[in-house]
């Protein structure tokens, strides 16, 4: 996604189901993603949040370039 006017971009949600993971569909879906944000957006820096307990996500980032920011507990107010 893209703040109105923002000059980053940010990865909201990239998720592959369970029986189609180890195949290089994450990796290509992330790269999709930061070329719309990179080359038809021309942000530069993009970000994105991934839970702790997500090692194999993890590791791909931090294979596609991302490094981590911040560690800890996220909380989420049920409306």
């Amino acid at each position: 996604s893209l703040p109105e006017g923002g000059d980053e971009g940010y990865v909201d949600f990239l998720g592959v189901c369970e029986e189609r993971r180890r195949q290089g569909l994450g990796r290509k879906l992330l790269n999709c993603a930061l070329y719309w944000c990179f080359a038809e957006c021309a942000v530069p820096v993009v970000h994105l949040t991934v839970g702790d307990e997500r090692i194999y996500a993890r590791a791909l980032y931090e294979s596609a370039g991302f490094s981590l920011k911040y560690a800890g507990i996220g909380a989420r107010k049920d409306w």
